[in-house]
């Protein structure tokens, strides 16, 4: 009697996952997130999504920063901010991709250690780190994370925080709004929540945030570059907005000549 063959093994496809603008992480166990989020972000890229939103579930602050830790390395990744709650309180993390592009020729001037700029000192061939720092997150540090995604996507990652953060201050968000950028993504959140990312400035936007910001190993250059707070404006509401556009337009200024000016800064 001839032994029974075993049944030949059914090879199951690779897991796919579903390629939409969100994938919600709280499903997963904390030992697969790494690992689904870098397969996600890779297709979520060759589907041609410029922005998505990782969600994390209620209180999920450890699952947050690691993702962060991800984010922060990532090489299809241009920039990321933490969201507001959505409805339920699911926490999110919106998520801006880069899209492959051709190899570029070498600009004239540039060497292996970086571009040279006007005032003779090489600045890094990546894309910098930014952070940009105010008391509470809320308006100036706000502006300029908004105009840093809007201008200078291609050579900066912005992010901002705050040393006691509170929320996006509604007149901040209108006010860019008028120019043309969208804002409404982006959220308060303290300077402890970005300190896993290393940054190669920054730049602190007020005395007060300038004096109490802490000093993290790794990261790079401290700038201060106060502005006005429109916040503190007094006056008719047409006043006080006006405040608040003086402020967006001189913060645009600044951000239209990074990196080079932070250089002399």
């Amino acid at each position: 009697m001839e032994p029974m063959s075993e049944p030949p093994v059914e090879e199951m496809p690779p897991h796919r996952i579903p390629i939409e603008d969100r994938i919600d992480l709280h499903p997963f166990r904390p030992s697969e997130v790494v690992s689904v989020v870098a397969e996600y972000l890779d297709e979520a890229v060759r589907a041609g999504f410029r922005q998505v939103r990782l969600i994390h579930g209620k209180g999920k602050g450890s699952l947050r920063q690691t993702v962060a830790v991800l984010l922060a390395r990532h090489s299809r990744v241009d920039s990321f901010s933490v969201a507001p709650p959505e409805a339920g309180g699911w926490g999110a993390t919106v998520v801006w991709l880069r899209m492959p592009e051709m190899p570029a020729r070498p600009a004239a001037g540039a060497t292996k250690a970086g571009k040279k700029h006007a005032g003779g000192s090489a600045m890094p061939d990546r894309k910098l780190k930014v952070l940009f720092l105010c008391t509470a997150n809320a308006c100036r540090s706000q502006m300029a994370e908004g105009w840093a995604h809007a201008l200078k996507s291609d050579r900066i990652e912005a992010h901002s925080a705050g040393v006691s953060p509170c929320y996006l201050h509604p007149l901040a968000e209108q006010v860019m709004k008028e120019a043309g950028v969208d804002v409404s993504s982006q959220y308060s959140k303290h300077v402890d929540d970005v300190q896993e990312i290393t940054f190669d400035y920054v730049i602190t936007l007020c005395d007060y945030a300038d004096s109490k910001c802490p000093r993290y190993p790794g990261h790079g250059r401290r700038i201060h570059h106060p502005f006005k707070d429109p916040v503190r404006a007094k006056g008719s509401g047409a006043e006080v907005l006006s405040a608040f556009r003086a402020t967006r337009d001189e913060i645009r200024a600044f951000i239209e000549g990074m990196p080079e000016n932070l250089a002399d800064g």
